[in-house]
């Protein structure tokens, strides 16, 4: 029994690797609901990823996708090189989603970045971008302040 049960971990694994792998696993977009449904939610996007859907996120490696959230931080990296938004408070380790504007696009417009960054503290945002992956946490690459949207 005990050589069974690595046997069928290794299993799970590899189907959940090779679904998650089928191009044409998807599911299908559930249709928008008129405007004039008298609906309190708006009608969102189905590329719309919210912050916390890691797995999602993670799905979407290196595609373009718009991820929203509210903006708990904005941190700047101990190196100077580059500014996290942070949907939740930065912990070491931690997998969370996060945007991040590096240092060479941060000095193309100095003053204009950092109100940005000061009006985006404690709103809902929407960041448009590619993911990546940086040690296990989702990452969306800011090269243009036209990349974040506040939601209001």
């Amino acid at each position: 029994m005990k050589n069974v049960l690595p046997l069928l971990c290794s299993l799970c694994v590899t189907t959940c690797f090779l679904v998650a792998a089928d191009p044409t696993n998807t599911p299908a977009a559930s249709p928008a609901s008129p405007a004039s449904s008298g609906a309190s939610e708006p009608v969102r996007d189905a590329k719309i990823i919210d912050w916390s859907e890691h797995v999602k996120l993670m799905e979407n490696l290196n595609n373009e996708v718009t991820v929203e959230g509210v903006v708990v931080e904005v941190s700047r990296a101990s190196s100077g090189k580059a500014r996290f938004i942070n949907f939740e408070k930065y912990k070491k380790g931690s997998t969370h989603c996060h945007g991040v504007v590096f240092k060479k696009d941060l000095d193309k417009d100095d003053a204009g970045w950092a109100e940005l960054f000061n009006n985006i503290q404690g709103q809902r945002i929407r960041i448009t971008g590619t993911v990546t992956n940086r040690d296990g946490a989702p990452q969306i690459k800011i090269d243009s302040k036209s990349q974040i949207e506040i939601v209001k």
